[in-house]
């Protein structure tokens, strides 16, 4: 029949229908089409002899039977209805399972979506409008809805038409495909079977639930079409969220029809669309196969029918408050007071665990994770029992269980209760103590916890194999790099690799972020506190993650053959598996808070001894829910305690709780939990073990060698500062020092201890024990970190800083007075290696450069000649622009500038902190394209950079000499980073470094004043009498004085005396002779004197000759000019932002500065003209000399500052 749209009358010419009346139509015509479709299909089957709804009802026992090899089945809970036990599951195999979708024509199919959503408009506006109306609501306006029969009555009538007309099991049966079921042919056994089952027979599709199939025959399921589908779950998800009163919600969540939702089977779905995709012709296929191309791939409408019904559990989820947890969870009652926790059902958790897997999409994962943890919440938020009486504890505690859930119910009539606000699930008081408890002891069940985050683990562990293939993938490509830059300049084949290697990067940096996300999730669920859910998670997190890809990877990495590269096994080593360690470690450190877990992991790592797992025993109990407190307060068992602090440790299953909370009634049924690896990793932390049950760790070895750099692990060195410092800044420093010190391992425990190569400094004249071994093996590691020696090509080394490690260095200071003593010691040490090194730098620069000007010096005698060398050399590796990126070594350094002068000591960044995108940069660093120089100024250039770090080195472990405000550090929450250092030490402070926030220390005095040249700036804080000043006049007889024509800007006009007399004008530009003198440390410019006999000069403007170069203009335009005059091309470098009088600021290569205290090289020009190339030359050739001069003076003092510590005292802590 034809029917015209929704909301019209045909009779009366499409006029508007009242609400009533067009939902009694829209149902009315939905059963209509339903109905007739049955029919249809019905019909179409008979016509061929066969009826596609072959039931085979289950016999009594089947529940218990097991499947035959081979055979599928599914797990569904069910909901709370019938004779069974509320989500009892119910085994049924997919295999025997033959769905179709039913054959509606496309306007059909339009038709039943519009009025699916249409029926759930429509009653969720009636009883929002009822509900208006119930609140408030006048006399005079009774009366007139009474005799119009609208508004608040017919928002009612909307309501109770839906609840008689069973509109939502009606749409329910539609999605679950019960509606086409043909029910004519379920007999009265069926029926039975099914009420024992606990499926109500009106809802239910009788060949959806059969049990154990014998036979060859499957079953033939008819399901609606997925718009259809999605559209009914749709308007299902709206009346939950949308009903506004209390009553209404009642109704819903009552009605056992959206127990029947909750179990829609979505296989039957995927089964019918590759069936429809497969066998267009209605080919019989091997349900088999059917089953298994269904799952490994998902349509797009099967995704987005997926993410609708995830949609609609975390709806009903959103409602979950004391007044509906009763619809949500049951469990059945021992006696009068005693509830058997081993039974309780909660049928909403349990299907959100189905979709707490690797291999659903991540937006359904993520939901169903978060209908988890916010049922996990709700079971650990609220107040604790207080028990009082005279009874014996464990009655009273029953009976005050019992009545905990008593809530008042007659305080306000519940049809006037407004429904709670489904956006927040925290908005509603807690739940009542029994329900929470029932709840607790649910998700606690073993088999829950493993479906909670076994899919997590799973997922973990598949991204740590996808980093290290990836990682393995990178360095094979910088090896091949590596071997064509030596022996092949096949180009095209590097750029392939590179853009290859281009990829991987990216790839590198996706799979950290899933990596990230991954961790972030396992936080959440720790972060809840429900201690044994916690304890089973870390139990779980041992033995398949930290264990198999932590530890063990880095063992069978150092333990290789140094000399082969292979193990024991004779197996090549794989770097990337420990690479892919490092960066776990670091992870964890970074994105996980969890106290127990971090601890046991650091002990894990780090402490001395480790657990002989042959000789460890295994633990089981049942996991212990309640808490109780000697006050005798009842408590859910969570991390914080009763006075406000939380869990070091857990007990996993040692029983040392002896408390009256296991022997609550209704917990002997409890499952039990075992513990392999977590409860003697828990006794090496509170210190409690047995000697016959621990060795040496082996663990601890392996990294600390990898931290050193000793063993052939410096490739991994870099790596495991990160992670180090990730553990040293997190985790409090007394439980640092009990575990990475040894400080809780009784004497009688202390094993024989052999200092590594890395300890052997005695840090003190008298006798150590174990455990000062102890420390001074993991601080000098630390110490050693800081600085490298680094050999590259043709024998030159270079030193590198690392600003991580001496961020960690701060933190490892904290720990106790012993280990600063030590890395004060160890620091300095190392500062006074760095100092040999680089006295020494320039005897090992023995090539000249082009530019080399001490050959210059004829005048000098040999000796002479190589001491004013080796200064020069020292000169330029501090004032060349040789560092990286072509920076002057000043312009590492950060200084602030008040107007013309400095304000306050220069400093230089020190440490930083080791975030996680650095740490990814750092494994997917290019080494081709770091730390490489292949031109002749290479030695000067590893020697520049060198110097910067021996700067840092120095300023560092100055700054270490003052104490930092320990206390106030020790109150820090979190990571510790470079922020804290600098609020509590008034010396150094915080500053930027490209994009990094790091920890700036002042400058050591000697080359404060050096490297901004205070002697002879006049930009010092303290301006020397020797210098020039502009308007001085000064004798010319006698000194190196060159006449001389310059350009005058405009700028410069008021330096001169008298202005336009002495000037020449020619093409616009204006030229002044003046006088070039050479005068002790300065080059001055200066004009003769007016009136005067020529015999003194006034000061223009003066320039120190160690910040000149100056050349001969032998530019081709300059040769080929008819004219006789030359020019010397002079710039002046200074860190002076205002150049000297004259000189030109020339901006053509700076660079804009990320930091405006940021010092940078002031680059200014100026041109002199002198008579003639000889006047030029002889003028070049005695500026040139004093300039060496300068510089080599200038080089002599900073040799001299370096060689005040070029003293070891003791044997060297390094290599190199």
């Amino acid at each position: 029949r034809n029917m015209s749209r929704p909301g019209t009358s045909p009779a009366k010419g499409n006029v508007p229908l009242s609400p009533i009346v067009e939902l009694q139509e829209c149902v009315s015509r939905l059963n209509f089409i339903v109905q007739m479709q049955m029919q249809m299909e019905s019909q179409s089957h008979n016509g061929n002899g066969a009826s596609p709804f072959k039931v085979s009802p289950s016999k009594s026992g089947d529940l218990g039977e097991k499947k035959s090899a081979g055979t599928t089945t599914t797990r569904i809970s069910n909901g709370s209805g019938g004779g069974s036990k509320p989500g009892s599951p119910i085994n049924y195999d997919v295999n025997d399972i033959d769905a179709h979708f039913v054959k509606f024509n496309s306007r059909q199919e339009r038709e039943m979506v519009e009025l699916l959503r249409r029926i759930a408009e429509l009653v969720v506006q009636g009883e929002q409008r009822a509900a208006a109306d119930d609140i408030s609501i006048s006399s005079e306006r009774q009366q007139m809805e009474a005799a119009n029969n609208t508004g608040s009555a017919n928002g009612n009538a909307i309501f109770e038409y839906f609840c008689e007309a069973n509109v939502l099991g009606t749409i329910v049966n539609i999605v679950t495909g019960a509606a086409f079921s043909d029910n004519t042919r379920n007999d009265n056994r069926l029926s039975r079977d099914m009420g024992k089952m606990g499926l109500s027979a009106n809802s239910t599709p009788t060949k959806q639930r059969t049990l154990d199939k014998r036979g060859s025959q499957s079953e033939h399921i008819l399901v609606p079409s997925i718009p259809i589908a999605i559209q009914a779950i749709q308007s299902v998800s709206i009346l939950v969220q949308n009903v506004a009163r209390v009553t209404s919600l009642y109704f819903i969540l009552s009605n056992n029809t959206v127990n029947d939702l909750i179990n829609l089977p979505l296989e039957y779905y995927m089964i019918a669309q590759q069936n429809r995709d497969e066998n267009g012709n209605d080919r019989k296929q091997t349900p088999g196969r059917r089953q298994h191309q269904s799952t490994t791939s998902q349509s797009a409408e099967i995704s987005e029918l997926t993410t609708l019904f995830i949609s609609f559990l975390k709806s009903l989820a959103m409602r979950m408050n004391p007044e509906t947890l009763q619809f949500y969870i049951s469990y059945p009652m021992l006696n009068k007071n005693d509830v058997d926790f081993s039974a309780v059902q909660f049928p909403l958790y349990a299907r959100a665990l189905e979709f707490c897997n690797p291999d659903v999409d991540t937006f359904v994962r993520v939901t169903a994770m978060n209908i988890c943890l916010n049922t996990l919440r709700l079971a650990t938020t609220g107040n604790p029992l207080t028990i009082e009486g005279s009874d014996t504890f464990q009655q009273s505690l029953a009976a005050k269980i019992n009545s905990a859930d008593n809530i008042d119910k007659n305080k306000h009539r519940p049809d006037k209760k407004v429904s709670p606000d489904g956006s927040s699930l925290h908005l509603t008081k807690a739940l009542p103590f029994r329900e929470r408890l029932a709840i607790s002891h649910y998700v606690c069940i073993p088999s829950n916890v493993q479906g909670l985050t076994s899919a997590t683990f799973i997922k973990i562990g598949q991204l740590c194999g996808l980093l290290e293939e990836t990682i393995r993938r990178m360095d094979r490509i910088d090896w091949t790099l590596s071997e064509l830059s030596t022996n092949s300049n096949d180009t095209k084949k590097k750029k392939t690799f590179q853009i290859e290697r281009i990829k991987l990067v990216k790839e590198f940096q996706d799979l950290a972020a899933d990596f990230q996300d991954e961790f972030f999730l396992l936080e959440d669920l720790l972060a809840v506190g429900l201690v044994p859910l916690n304890e089973q998670i870390i139990e779980m997190m041992f033995g398949a993650v930290v264990y198999p890809l932590v530890l063990q990877p880095l063992q069978i990495y150092t333990n290789r053959d140094s000399s082969t590269g292979t193990t024991k096994t004779n197996q090549v080593a794989d770097v990337s598996l420990a690479k892919a360690a490092f960066f776990f470690i670091g992870s964890i450190y970074h994105f996980i808070s969890h106290k127990p877990f971090l601890h046991l992991l650091l002990t894990a790592l780090f402490h001395p001894l480790s657990p002989d797992q042959s000789k460890s025993l295994i633990q089981t109990d049942k996991p212990t829910i309640v808490q109780i407190y000697e006050n005798k307060d009842v408590q859910i068992k969570t991390d914080k305690l009763q006075n406000g602090r939380s869990l070091d440790c857990y007990v996993f299953g040692r029983n040392i709780e002896a408390s009256d909370a296991s022997q609550i009634a209704g917990t002997k049924l409890l499952s039990e939990c075992t513990y392999v690896l977590s409860p003697a990793l828990a006794q090496l932390y509170e210190g409690d073990m047995l000697p016959q049950s621990f060795r040496q760790n082996s663990y601890r070895r392996s990294i600390l060698a990898c931290l050193s750099g000793t063993d052939g692990m410096a490739v991994l060195q870099p790596l495991a500062i990160y992670a180090v410092d990730a553990i040293l800044a997190t985790i409090k420093p007394e439980i640092l020092k009990n575990i990475m010190f040894g400080a809780n391992i009784s004497p009688e425990l202390e094993i024989n201890y052999s200092h590594s190569d890395s300890d052997s400094i005695s840090v003190s004249n008298s006798s150590r024990n174990g455990k000062d071994n102890y420390m001074v093996e993991v601080i000098a590691s630390v110490c050693r970190s800081i600085m490298t020696d680094i050999e590259v090509s043709d024998g030159l080394r270079h030193l590198k800083y690392n600003l991580v490690a001496s961020h960690a260095i701060c933190c490892a200071t904290m720990i106790d007075k012993p280990a600063k003593a030590a890395a004060l010691k160890l620091m300095e040490h190392r500062r006074r290696e760095s100092a040999s090194f680089m006295s020494q730098a320039p005897s090992r620069l023995t090539k000249k450069l082009v530019n080399d000007q001490s050959e210059k010096l004829d005048d000098q005698s040999t000796g002479s000649k190589i001491s004013i060398d080796e200064d020069l050399k020292m000169d330029r590796i501090f004032f060349d622009p040789f560092c990286d990126g072509d920076k002057f070594a000043v312009e590492n350094i950060v200084r602030k500038q008040d107007g013309n002068f400095w304000d306050g000591p220069a400093y230089i960044s020190v440490a930083k902190d080791g975030d996680m995108n650095d740490f990814c940069k750092l494994i997917c660093s290019d080494p081709s394209a770091v730390g490489t120089f292949q031109s002749e100024e290479a030695p000067y250039r590893y020697a520049a950079n060198s110097a910067v770090a021996h700067l840092q080195l120095d300023a560092f472990t100055r700054l270490l000499r003052d104490n930092f405000d320990t206390a106030a550090l020790k109150k820090q929450r979190g990571y510790l980073g470079v922020s804290a250092f600098a609020v509590f030490n008034k010396k150094c402070i915080e500053g930027k470094k490209n994009t990094d926030r790091v920890l700036l220390s002042p400058l050591p005095s000697p080359f404060n004043s050096l490297l901004f040249d205070e002697e002879v700036s006049s930009s010092a804080s303290v301006v020397s009498s020797d210098i020039p000043q502009t308007g001085a006049i000064v004798a010319l007889v006698g000194r190196a004085a060159f006449p001389c024509v310059c350009e005058v800007s405009k700028e410069s006009d008021s330096l001169f005396s008298d202005g336009e007399a002495s000037a020449v004008v020619s093409d616009g530009i204006k030229w002044q002779s003046l006088w070039m003198v050479l005068m002790g440390k300065y080059m001055i410019l200066a004009e003769p004197v007016k009136k005067d006999s020529g015999g003194n000069g006034r000061v223009i403007t003066s320039s120190p000759l160690c910040c000149i170069a100056a050349e001969k203009d032998e530019s081709a335009e300059i040769l080929q000019s008819p004219s006789p005059a030359r020019r010397l091309l002079l710039t002046h470098f200074s860190p002076d932002t205002k150049p000297p009088g004259l000189f030109i600021i020339d901006t053509s290569d700076k660079d804009e500065l990320v930091n405006n205290d940021d010092v940078q090289i002031t680059r200014s020009v100026m041109d002199l003209w002198f008579e003639d190339s000889n006047a030029a030359a002889k003028a070049l050739k005695a500026l040139n000399s004093r300039i060496v001069k300068a510089r080599s003076r200038r080089g002599h003092k900073i040799r001299e500052a370096l060689a005040q510590h070029d003293k070891l005292r003791f044997q060297t802590l390094f290599n190199g």
